[in-house]
């Protein structure tokens, strides 16, 4: 049996790497744990504010601050052990990622998700 064109394209178009986590709707993982959602949310958003606030915005090494700034609250909220630099790399990765693909939520919102993904 022959598949239709568009049955192969929509097939290509979910190929994902290999590092990167599949994302999931954000009420599914929202539901699983609203409250490490919620926090890291707050996190990500506070670290913005912040980075903002020092910087104006415009910073070529956002990620690394950002990491120096998240990974101790990441690593109690997940109860993980993330280094600074790992989550640097993570950081700039999910920037690529959120830019490249359509987006139905915010920033924060997305990587709150695949965060818990990676790290849970």
């Amino acid at each position: 049996m022959r598949l239709p064109v568009a049955y192969k394209q929509r097939r290509a178009a979910v190929v994902h790497s290999p590092f990167e986590p599949v994302a999931r709707p954000i009420s599914l993982v929202s539901m699983v744990a609203p409250d490490h959602f919620d926090e890291i949310v707050s996190h990500l958003v506070a670290t913005a504010n912040a980075h903002h606030a020092a910087t104006g915005g415009v910073n070529p090494e956002w990620a690394r601050w950002y990491a120096e700034h998240l990974v101790d609250d990441l690593n109690s909220v997940l109860s993980s052990d993330i280094a600074v630099d790992e989550l640097a790399d993570w950081l700039a990765g999910a920037d690529r990622r959120y830019r490249s693909e359509p987006q139905t939520s915010s920033w924060p919102k997305a990587y709150a998700v695949w965060l818990i993904e990676k790290y849970r």
